[in-house]
């Protein structure tokens, strides 16, 4: 079964009515990003589905499934990291503002900390009509996060990132705090991934509150990204 909008689609295996396993993209700019997720097992049918060039977000357990018809892309660990309502502690988020159309030129410079190139203007700005997006200015943007909520139990914290030039100041705390306030005001928690390997957001984030939930494996067939 599919389901689709203009950037996003769907694509359930089912078992007597039931769905078994997932597959969907989200298309973006400078990549398509796939979740696969649901019984090992049933995953297999969804594979041929997987864009030649693609980020595929899988767990580590469906990874030793399929990983080899995933061909050789990069793989690197993620940690899923949350927190609930009432379990948050802010870091100034005052410091940080909503973004909107008027700040697409400079929102559709940030991408650089992905190893990707920034998005074009146009699609900045539609992500900013569509999402919400915070940002923290400093004679220019200098950090941004973004945050959407598909369910009222679950919130998603995306697109964490400041530049070079502004780091270790404290504006990825506060930026990201501003997210999580909004977050928290729909929906009972939050998620965000962060590579395994980075240490200090790592720490950013346990001090705000989120902890360790899960891992995921990010793989990166064909786009040059990392997370």
């Amino acid at each position: 079964m599919k389901r689709e909008s203009q950037r996003n689609e769907l694509y359930v295996s089912r078992d007597d009515g039931a769905i078994t396993a997932h597959l969907g993209i989200y298309h973006s700019p400078e990549a398509d990003y796939v979740s696969i997720g649901g019984r090992e097992d049933a995953l297999d049918g969804l594979l041929p589905l997987v864009p030649e060039r693609a980020v595929v977000l899988l767990t580590p357990k469906a990874f030793e499934r399929v990983g080899d018809r995933l061909g050789s892309g990069r793989v690197h660990a993620t940690d899923l990291m949350v927190v609930g309502r009432g379990e948050e502690r802010l870091v100034h988020p005052e410091l940080a503002v909503r973004l909107s159309e008027k700040d697409a030129e400079e929102y559709a410079g940030f991408g650089l900390s992905f190893a990707g190139p920034p998005p074009p203007e146009e699609w900045a700005r539609e992500r900013l009509v569509r999402e919400t997006v915070f940002g923290i200015f400093d004679g220019r943007l200098a950090s941004v996060a973004s945050t959407i909520v598909p369910t009222p139990e679950l919130a998603v914290i995306m697109g964490v990132e400041t530049r070079k030039e502004f780091r270790r100041r404290g504006l990825g705390s506060a930026v990201v705090s501003a997210a999580l306030r909004e977050a928290l005001n729909r929906s009972c928690s939050c998620l965000l991934g962060v590579a395994s390997d980075n240490e200090e957001a790592k720490g950013i984030y346990a001090r705000l509150g989120f902890r360790k939930v899960d891992a995921e494996l990010w793989v990166d067939i064909g786009t040059g990204l990392s997370p």
